[in-house]
């Protein structure tokens, strides 16, 4: 009598569509999972359970979780089954990361290899990301970028530790300058007080630069100014105005003083044969006038620098080489 009684309790609990108990096994209701392993279902509420390796958590009526659960002030997600889920996981939302307790990780993360960086929500970033006052530029992937970077026509460079670069920086022995906003300048760059010029790659330009016209830049990358000498020859650079920094060439005035610079831009010293007439500049450059001494011979400049010749000066006799040849008697 008392074993039909407990029968008829039992059909009767499932005609109710409560939760039969039978040890070790799983039962469906409302479309979640219940678990008994012998003891009242009562007994699980709020509780991990590990279940043939995996685990699970049955909530405040005893029900497996499903979907993301916050669980003692963490975030976990469990699969439609109930199962708890570790690693990445792909939501409508982006990709989470749950570690190996499953927990969704917040933060920096290093796997197999590479860096990733979930928001304050868990979610992976991709494309440009500040954290802690510096940029950092993850793919489409999520990966932390390093080295050059191009995005929306600009380059930038990421350092080793992920953060985007700004002002002078050398890679591979070549100087670069970039931006306040991270961008690789190109061409001409005014920077204190100096200018610089930066190739198509971004170098900075050292030594001869033909940009239309031929510039001179320092080892440090300045663009030079006024006399120069190089390799032994003194050349001179416009130091003001539209031509700033461009070679010159030919007449050259400074304080009231003449220099010549020859088609290759140095300048001359010495004798100078130009539009049929002779000039004389001495070791430092300047064009001389009266007269001079040279090789054991004399000559006389006029006041415009060119040499006199085939005619007497004071008395004294000048050949068509410009030598003086003798003294013009007074008789």
């Amino acid at each position: 009598m008392k074993n039909l009684v407990s029968t008829f309790m039992l059909v009767a609990l499932v005609a109710l569509n409560t939760i039969t108990v039978f040890s070790g096994t799983w039962k469906q209701k409302d479309w979640q999972d219940s678990y008994s392993n012998g003891n009242l279902i009562a007994n699980k509420e709020n509780k991990w359970e590990r279940i043939e390796d995996n685990w699970y958590y049955f909530d405040e009526k005893g029900y497996t979780s499903i979907g993301w659960k916050l669980i003692e002030s963490k975030w976990y997600y469990f699969s439609h089954d109930g199962v708890m889920q570790t690693g990445w996981l792909n939501s409508s939302l982006g990709w989470y990361y749950l570690g190996e307790n499953g927990a969704m990780h917040i933060g920096w993360i290093f796997d197999q290899q590479k860096w990733y960086y979930l928001d304050v929500n868990g979610l992976l970033q991709t494309g440009w990301t500040e954290v802690n006052n510096e940029w950092y530029y993850f793919n489409e992937s999520g990966v932390m970028q390093v080295g050059w970077v191009f995005k929306d026509g600009h380059w930038f460079y990421i350092n080793q530790q992920g953060q985007m670069q700004r002002g002078w920086i050398n890679v591979d022995s070549k100087w670069y300058y970039l931006n306040n906003n991270g961008y690789m300048m190109t061409a001409w760059v005014y920077l204190d007080s100096h200018w610089y010029y930066f190739n198509p790659d971004g170098s900075m330009a050292q030594s001869w630069m033909n940009l239309g016209a031929w510039y001179y830049f320092e080892t440090n990358g300045t663009m030079v100014s006024g006399w120069k000498k190089i390799d032994g020859r003194w050349y001179h650079f416009e130091n003001a105005g539209d031509k700033i920094g461009s070679m010159t060439f030919g007449w050259l005035q400074e304080n009231d003083v003449w220099y010549f610079l020859n088609d290759k831009g140095i300048m001359v010293t010495e004798w100078l044969d130009w539009n049929g007439e002779w000039y004389y500049f001495n070791d430092t450059g300047v064009m001389m006038t009266g007269w001079i001494g040279y090789k054991g011979k004399l000559y006389y400049l006029y006041s415009s620098g060119a040499m006199a010749y085939n005619t007497v000066i004071n008395g004294y006799i000048l050949d068509e080489t410009g030598a003086w040849v003798g003294t013009k008697s007074n008789s």
